[in-house]
């Protein structure tokens, strides 16, 4: 991907956080009513209503700002998540070059079609 591509991607990211966190400096408080409060999801309806309190905490530390409370949990949950993150992305690499060779393998044995041919392939 080269770094015009990124830098849009990063622009159009940082505009949907911004447009979708409704940021607004009206007069009524956007935490009112908590998450599902007509019923739930049962365990997972918990884990939610967690994870606002502690962005709607955050955001109240950092000025009363809800977009920057969801800029630093973001941050925090893929800070969590990296060692996923990246294996995935080693494996993705390890893929992309070993491409190639799979590629030439395939093509070598491609007049091949018995069961014990694609086996060993």
């Amino acid at each position: 991907m080269n770094r015009n591509r990124r830098i849009q991607l990063l622009v159009i990211t940082l505009l949907l956080v911004f447009v979708l966190s409704a940021c607004s400096s009206g007069g009524t408080s956007m935490y009112e009513q908590p998450i599902g409060a007509e019923g739930g999801w049962g365990w997972l309806q918990w884990i939610i209503s967690q994870i606002a309190e502690f962005t709607f905490w955050i955001s109240l530390k950092l000025g009363g700002n809800y977009w920057l409370g969801l800029v630093a949990v973001t941050l925090i949950v893929r800070s969590a998540g990296w060692p996923i993150y990246s294996k995935s992305n080693a494996m993705t690499l390890n893929m992309q070059q070993a491409q190639p060779e799979l590629n030439r393998i395939q093509e070598k044995d491609k007049v091949r079609q018995d069961e014990l041919s694609q086996k060993k392939q």
